[in-house]
């Protein structure tokens, strides 16, 4: 008569009164349910709530020592279980579904390298797996972790022991994900129990694990544990039912089903990778502590394991930066397979190779190592070498996802993946700048100026080798001896102290290359020899550092392209970006250090030829010839003249212009008349003699094509003995009010006999 009329204490002592009455009389079932509904309403009094508590447990202790039926498994009102913080996770979240989370600030990271690695292995990219009704998968032995909150609602401590997961496994799958028989096996599953104690009214979060033994459907109900030590019981999951959104009638409807979240498929074991990455010289460092330098290369070794029931085969790597690490020769864009048949093909074939590298250099994917193991069994460790060369500055997360195949083909799991990061702190080693000015001896060669700057604050840097890769040039040392190939600047070994720099001078000359593939050409210096590939992978890294930077400048050129539509204009950029590519020279410093342990490392830097006119610019305005022409002047350094007998001495001088553009071009050669120039003295007062030309002033040329040259011939008068600097000319082509000017000296002696 009282029920559900708000009187609580007369519920309470209703109750109190039923339960301990059966349990004298021996009606127990009936004293254990009068018991449960008492606390399900505790009273708000501390020794109240300890006195009823006392009497429920001695109640259901004795209840259940006279149960015959095993299975018998009572469910206590408390503790109190929020079915909203419900959260599931697998022993390794990642390594069967999709990488589709956004909340982490990397997660563009992650889906990037998921996107190359399947792509080049050919595979599609799906969604996460899971069977038809919502269930995810997984495999067997591995673990399952839901993790929940659990609250107090006594006033007085609460002790559980022994709290683990219930779950029910079948063979076939329920139609109703939440019917439930009330039998949980224990027999299928292996369960981590935990001790919890809740202090009065408190709440913690609480995180259970289990592992599937048996294939087949599980489905976790709830939990377990003794209630003080001394009476177990269980808690049930009451998942909230989710709204049904995927079709027109279920979104105008209210249409709800079944909550899948703790339901799953467990299908067979499958392999399951660990690594352990070490990048500091002392293996006993944490990860996080790793300070490296920048450019360093090192030789670094990877340790992989096989924790799960199966053999992996196919294993492939994929990092960020690309340009960090090396385990070999990487695939880039389509599945390995067309990149091994399109080498295959281009075996004796020049322009195939060329094509080759070019989709290389403009591909969209990060690259993609075969790792050099053929099978990892279960259980088995294998450790393999790679190289680590971080290039840029200040602290960087370095990605690492790996893909890998069951032994035993799996329909429902194909493949699996596994992450790894570790954080580095990248210290700076060289400022490495680089300029070019033309020759004046060669009208094909370069003059290169280096720069080398030390900017570590206490290592001393050996300078060992200096390379230059390039489709159009090589690099020379500045010398008369041709057998000589190396760089000689002094005795002993070439280097830079702390906050030192120094320059170098190297000669840049035309490659004889008909393929037009990229060639390394190299300059050891004094006390070393020449650095091959063979003993460090530089080539594979360099070449991945190049295509990072060519992703970023193709993503700059779409983004930038998105909002014209022009497609003309993309095939000017295209055009404009193989141009410049053809006309790159790429530096690389080697150096090494007398106190990190003699690490050698490299230093990069790019430098691009103006050899041909702008493609968007070049139109509807005519090419500059600073840009388009290049000269040079063959004269005699020294005349000797008999002034006494002829007053005036010509000397003839030979102008040869080189159009180094893409198109043909008209321009003419002005010399300055006599007029135009007025005799002056130098900074000591002396008189400093002038000279003029003589003959025709103006020549044009016209139409003039590409990579041509032409000479032309003029004269240089003098009336008196002295040293002349033949400037006094500019080159303009038609149409350009830019002209091209001497900006050196090119001096000529002449004497009196």
């Amino acid at each position: 008569m009282y029920r559900e009329e708000g009187w609580d204490l007369i519920d309470d002592k209703v109750y109190y009164a039923l339960g301990r009455t059966s349990f004298v009389l021996g009606f127990k079932d009936q004293s254990g349910s009068f018991f449960l509904q008492l606390l399900a309403k505790p009273p708000p009094n501390s020794n109240t709530q300890t006195a009823y508590l006392k009497d429920f447990v001695h109640v259901f202790k004795i209840l259940a020592s006279e149960k015959t039926d095993k299975s018998w498994l009572p469910e206590f009102p408390l503790p109190s279980l929020s079915d909203e913080t419900v959260d599931v996770s697998l022993s390794v979240p990642d390594s069967l579904y999709v990488l589709e989370d956004s909340s982490s600030p990397s997660s563009g990271d992650w889906q990037n390298l998921h996107r190359s690695v399947l792509t080049s292995r050919g595979v599609t990219i799906t969604r996460p797996r899971k069977t038809p009704k919502g269930l995810l998968f997984s495999p067997l032995g591995e673990s399952i972790f839901v993790e929940f909150d659990v609250k107090n609602p006594l006033l007085v401590p609460l002790q559980l022991t022994s709290v683990e997961l219930l779950c029910e496994v079948s063979p076939e799958a329920h139609e109703n994900t939440e019917d439930s028989s009330g039998v949980f096996t224990k027999s299928d599953v292996e369960t981590d129990t935990i001790d919890l104690s809740l202090p009065p009214s408190s709440t913690k979060r609480v995180k259970l694990s289990i592992r599937p033994l048996k294939e087949g459907y599980m489905y976790v109900r709830g939990i377990g544990f003794w209630l003080g030590g001394e009476v177990y019981g269980k808690r049930l999951f009451h998942l909230k039912p989710r709204r049904l959104n995927s079709n027109k009638q279920e979104r105008q409807s209210v249409i709800y089903a079944p909550n899948p979240l703790l339901s799953f498929r467990i299908i067979n074991t499958l392999p399951l990778l660990r690594t352990q990455l070490n990048i500091s010289e002392d293996s006993g460092v944490p990860q996080g502590l790793n300070t490296v330098l920048a450019g360093g290369l090192k030789k670094r070794y990877l340790t992989l394991q096989n924790t799960g029931g199966d053999s992996l085969i196919n294993l492939r790597i994929a990092s960020s930066p690309a340009a960090f690490v090396s385990f070999g020769t990487p695939f880039f864009g389509s599945s390995e397979l067309e990149d091994l048949a399109s080498l295959s093909n281009s075996l004796g074939n020049e322009d195939s190779s060329i094509r080759k590298e070019d989709e290389v250099l403009n591909s969209e994917s990060s690259p993609v190592f075969c790792a050099p193991v053929q099978e990892i069994a279960p259980s088995q460790i294998l450790t393999i070498p790679y190289w680590f060369r971080p290039h840029i500055l200040g602290d960087q997360q370095l990605t690492l996802l790996f893909y890998y195949e069951p032994a035993k083909p799996n329909a429902e799991v194909p493949y699996r993946l596994h992450r790894h990061q570790t954080s580095v702190s990248v210290e700076p080693t060289f400022g490495f700048d680089v300029s070019l000015n033309s020759s004046l001896r060669d009208l094909e060669s370069f003059l290169l100026k280096t720069q080398i700057a030390n900017h570590h604050y206490s290592e001393f840097f050996s300078l060992r080798q200096i390379s230059c890769v390039s489709r159009r040039f090589e690099i020379r040392p500045i010398t008369t001896d041709n057998n000589d190939s190396s760089v000689r600047e002094s005795e002993g070994i070439l280097g830079v102290g702390p906050h030192q720099s120094t320059y170098l001078f190297f000669k840049i000359v035309p490659l004889n290359n008909p393929t037009g593939a990229r060639t390394h050409s190299s300059l050891p210096f004094n006390g070393w020899k020449t650095l091959e590939s063979t003993e460090a992978p530089y080539k594979d890294l360099l070449q991945q550092e190049k295509c990072e930077r060519q992703r970023i400048l193709n993503a700059s050129n779409k983004k930038n392209q998105s909002g014209f539509g022009n497609t003309d204009n993309s095939d000017k950029i295209e055009e404009k970006e193989k141009e410049r590519d053809k006309n790159s020279l790429d530096f690389i410093l080697f150096w090494q250090t007398t106190q990190l342990q003699a690490l050698q490392g490299i230093s990069t830097t790019t430098l691009t030829l103006p050899f041909s006119s702008d493609p968007l610019l070049s139109k509807p305005f005519a090419p500059s010839a600073e840009t388009s022409l290049r000269y040079l002047l063959e004269v005699p350094s020294r005349v000797v003249h008999d002034f006494d007998n002829m007053s005036l001495c010509s000397v003839p001088v030979i102008l040869r212009v080189k159009n180094i553009s893409s198109e043909s071009i008209s321009f003419f050669l002005e010399t300055f008349k006599s007029s135009d120039i007025k005799e002056s003295s130098d900074s000591m007062g002396n008189f400093r003699p002038q000279y003029f030309w003589a003959g025709k002033t103006l020549t044009s040329v016209s139409d003039l094509p590409p990579e041509n040259e032409v000479s032309l011939t003029v004269t240089a008068c003098f009336s008196r003995a002295g040293v002349y600097n033949l400037n006094r000319f500019r080159l303009n082509t038609t149409g350009s009010n830019r002209a091209l000017t001497p900006s050196q000296q090119h001096l000529i002696t002449v004497d009196n006999r």
